[in-house]
């Protein structure tokens, strides 16, 4: 079995807080200051191949964690889009499954509170429909059927359509408003049925 002899532990000019590993005067992979100090490694030592692939697995997953770490400092992510980000940095799938399991563990990565912040925040900001709010759900990889009930579950206003009208019908009088309006609803997600009630609706009481 061939031996590799670590001849050089280098801190990194762009990360000091990491190192460049050398084996026989070769560089091998990059290594976290927690997993030189958890694997030991030191200069003159000699390693088998798989030794030295354990342990730049186990870097890996260090560095793969510690970014998705960073990541959820900063937003939401639900189990889907997070697996993207990982997979986009190149991480090995086996440790973004390792990071996603111990995230989900700690109650950092929960699908269904996520999309349940999702739908409040799109309802009570944004004043979309459930079409376009499920549609946002699935890309994000929340499933369809896991969206559909967490939306029956949630209180939404049910002159929701109404206020959205409200805001961007400025003259009932004038057809091409009454058409962006009726558009711009449309795009927001709600059906076309519901829509030409809510327009009907609103014109004739406003007209009153």
């Amino acid at each position: 079995m061939n031996k590799i002899t670590i001849t050089a532990l280098e801190p990194q000019k762009k990360h000091p807080e990491r190192r460049s590993v050398y084996g026989d005067g070769t560089f091998l992979f990059g290594l976290d200051e927690e997993t030189c100090v958890k694997s030991g490694i030191r200069t003159g030592n000699t390693y088998s191949t798989e030794e030295l692939e354990e342990i730049r697995q186990e870097a890996e997953y260090s560095d793969a964690k510690q970014y998705a770490f960073r990541l959820l400092a900063r937003k939401s992510y639900s189990i889907a889009m997070l697996k993207r980000k990982l997979s986009e940095r190149e991480y090995s799938p086996d440790s973004a499954e390792k990071v996603i399991a111990l995230l989900c563990e700690l109650g950092y990565l929960n699908d269904e509170d996520y999309a349940k912040r999702f739908i409040h925040d799109a309802v009570s900001l944004r004043k979309k429909g459930k079409r376009l709010v499920l549609q946002e759900l699935v890309l994000k990889g929340i499933p369809r059927e896991l969206g559909e009930r967490l939306w029956e579950e949630q209180e939404i206003p049910e002159d929701l359509l109404t206020q959205l009208i409200e805001k961007k019908l400025t003259d009932p009088s004038d057809p091409k408003c009454v058409k962006r309006t009726f558009d711009y609803c449309i795009r927001r997600g709600y059906g076309y049925g519901e829509v030409s009630e809510a327009m009907k609706e609103y014109i004739e009481n406003d007209a009153e």
